[in-house]
């Protein structure tokens, strides 16, 4: 059950990418009816089949009791133990959804997913970025600039070649996914160019 996550993954912007973090998500233990009251389970983190983390979760009405078991490099197993307090809003077409709330004093925030290396606390106060966002100025350009490809018949790559007009697209058209495949294009180009001097700088 639960990810493996060491904390140690880096971001293009220097931030840690959540799935290099151990996590709890509200909304798998809702849907697995986990969070009953008076509930009590077990949740575990595996890496080569060996468990390297596990929570004991006690749960309430509006909150969940939870011991946190977790070692680094095969040593000694530490333990802490947490109160995170849930929050429940109503769906627009009946039922309700629940939420973390935070634990960390100065945030409060609702959330559904809590991370940890030592405690649990949301993305934003572990300084988190998703994996997705240190894609998302540089290879989804590059998909972008792809799906333009597809779409006029040219060989994929972004580095490749432009081809030719396919047969029967009106000129229009042709011209107006050429200007987006080449915006992308160059998107690209700039993004990659300023994050090497932003590494080279550094």
């Amino acid at each position: 059950m639960g990810g493996f996550g060491s904390g140690r993954g880096h971001s293009l912007n220097g931030k840690n990418k959540t799935n290099s973090f151990r996590s709890i998500d509200i909304r798998r233990w809702y849907k697995d009816g986990l969070l009953e009251d008076g509930n009590s389970f077990l949740w575990k983190w595996k890496f080569n089949n060996n468990t390297i983390a596990f929570i004991q979760v006690l749960t309430e009405q509006d909150q969940i009791s939870l011991l946190y078991h977790f070692r680094t490099n095969d040593r000694d197993w530490h333990i802490k133990k947490q109160t995170i307090k849930i929050k429940w809003s109503a769906c627009n077409y009946g039922g309700s959804r629940s939420w973390f709330i935070c634990p960390n004093s100065y945030c409060g925030r609702r959330v559904a997913i809590l991370y940890g290396a030592s405690s649990f606390t949301c993305r934003h106060c572990n300084n988190l970025a998703y994996s997705s966002q240190s894609e998302t100025k540089y290879y989804l350009k590059i998909r972008r600039a792809n799906k333009y490809r597809e779409l006029l018949g040219w060989e994929i790559g972004t580095p490749s070649s432009q081809g030719l007009k396919p047969k029967g697209m009106h000129w229009c058209t042709f011209f107006k996914l050429v200007t987006k495949h080449n915006y992308h294009v160059r998107s690209t180009l700039i993004h990659l160019t300023n994050e090497l001097d932003s590494i080279q700088k550094n």
